[in-house]
């Protein structure tokens, strides 16, 4: 089951740094009349961070998804009455 999930992770946070690289890695820079391709590697890497620890707690959350997002909600709830109205 472990092995399973982490294949899993494994291959989403490939196809993950395949869709964001173009995205958010390459950074397009002008310099007068250059245009300069300024590489962002710590956003890619954010991104797949993020998307294989997600992964690996998707059989967690599967199981007590209901509470947790009874949890998350309650605290947007809250943060939603804490911010000032305009």
């Amino acid at each position: 089951m472990l092995r399973q999930t982490i294949r899993h992770a494994l291959m989403a946070t490939v196809l993950t740094a395949l869709v964001v690289i173009p995205i958010f890695g390459l950074h397009l820079e002008r310099a007068g009349v250059r245009t300069i391709i300024q590489p962002q590697w710590s956003f890619v890497l954010w991104a797949c961070a993020l998307v294989f620890v997600a992964q690996l707690l998707r059989p967690w959350l599967a199981r007590t998804g209901r509470r947790f997002n009874r949890v998350c909600g309650g605290f947007f709830v809250a943060f939603g009455a804490l911010l000032p109205i305009r």
